[in-house]
């Protein structure tokens, strides 16, 4: 889970 967090937190830092 910790793997797919930190994707979801990169993207967020980069999505936006």
């Amino acid at each position: 889970v910790l793997q797919a967090v930190r994707e979801l937190v990169q993207c967020a830092a980069g999505c936006a």
